[in-house]
């Protein structure tokens, strides 16, 4: 089999089926993202008001919602939430006319020294965002430098009134990380069937070329041992078969001979 694989035929049939399942597999691979597009990315934002409107804290079943707000953000009460060594999340309250503030979360750094620490915003911004709870446990007496804080509180941003819950940015704004989150955004329709049949369906496809493949092969491979069994190494197959149907001429001529008769005188 290995000698008929490196024939000229079948190097371009087996390079024909690799291109072929690669482009099927690719198809698949497509079709499948496609089919996740509404998880997350298509879930709509709505206006914060809609589900925020006092101080109190945010509703358990609002966590993860998408929201959008307008507003301008406040430099002066920024403060960094120091998740771990590298990881500082940056907090600014974002001041709205005639309601609560808001604490924005505009991205995550690795070093409080970041330049893109200070480049806040000017002017009125609107922004989207997953809207989360503040840290449950406001910790005790800090040891970090000014402006740093452990835990993310209503305390911690020290702005009133504030809306009793935090927005984490996203996307997060330019030269920023995005900010994880405890509750991500809620899914959208899910997985689109249609779209997780079609991948399936190319792998199929991709099976299908594989099996014809093998199947052509076994075919050669079966009329290639044909050919083989009905002729002799050396050609004279034929020549034999008939020499050996015909009686040996010296054996008959000495049969039909009569044995010499002894005299009797």
């Amino acid at each position: 089999m290995l000698r008929m694989l490196r024939t000229r035929k079948w190097v371009a049939l087996t390079s024909l089926a690799a291109l072929i399942i690669l482009g099927f597999g690719a198809l698949s691979w497509w079709q499948w993202g496609r089919a996740q597009r509404d998880l997350i990315t298509h879930q709509p934002t709505v206006p914060l008001n809609q589900l925020v409107t006092a101080t109190e804290p945010v509703a358990v079943g609002n966590y993860g919602k998408r929201v959008r707000v307008t507003g301008t953000f406040d430099g002066a009460h920024q403060v960094l939430v120091r998740r771990d060594e590298s990881t500082f999340v940056i907090v600014t309250p974002l001041t709205r006319l005639a309601e609560p503030s808001v604490a924005v979360a505009r991205g995550t750094v690795n070093s409080s020294e970041d330049p893109a620490v200070m480049q806040i915003p000017a002017g009125q911004v609107t922004l989207a965002g997953t809207l989360q709870p503040f840290d449950g446990d406001p910790g005790g007496e800090s040891d970090l430098p000014q402006g740093q804080v452990r835990h993310l509180t209503a305390a911690a941003v020290g702005v009133s009134p504030l809306v009793g819950g935090w927005i984490a940015e996203a996307p997060a704004q330019e030269g920023l990380a995005e900010t994880g989150v405890a509750y991500g955004p809620q899914a959208g329709t899910g997985l689109r069937a249609q779209n997780v049949t079609y991948a399936i369906q190319w792998i199929l496809f991709a099976g299908f070329v594989v099996y014809f493949w093998w199947r052509i092969l076994k075919d050669d491979l079966n009329t290639s041992s044909d050919v083989a069994g009905g002729e002799s190494p050396d050609g004279l197959g034929e020549h034999r078969s008939a020499d050996s149907a015909a009686p040996d001429s010296s054996k008959v001529t000495e049969s039909n001979v009569d044995t010499p008769r002894k005299k009797v005188y």
